[in-house]
């Protein structure tokens, strides 16, 4: 689905600046949002390859692979911050998939 937004751009007199209205779940100046990034996400941790969602979805292959380090980066901090809560006194160490856990010394 591809939904076309005309957004008005505001100038505030006082402080001469410009600025565009906000639209809940659109970040300024990215043109996708949250749950349409975690959809891509999802279907390339699914199995679906880069070229597939690129042609299917009308983005570059550069912005399917951007976004998914983007969310595999985010769950392995949630991932390291969970474990290091559940397990004081262990060094929790995140490299890609793997999590290595060592005594700390």
């Amino acid at each position: 689905m591809l939904l076309h937004l005309t957004v008005p751009k505001y100038h505030c007199s006082r402080c001469n600046r410009y600025f565009r209205h906000r639209f809940k779940g659109l970040r300024p100046r990215l043109s996708a949002t949250k749950c349409f990034r975690l959809e891509v996400f999802e279907a390339h941790e699914g199995g679906v390859t880069q070229s597939k969602l690129s042609y299917t979805n009308h983005i570059s292959h550069a912005t399917v692979e951007r976004w998914y380090q983007f969310h595999i980066g985010s769950i392995a901090s949630q991932l390291t911050a969970y474990l290091r809560w559940q397990l004081p006194g262990h060094l929790v160490l995140v490299s890609g998939f793997a999590l290595i856990k060592a005594l700390q010394a």
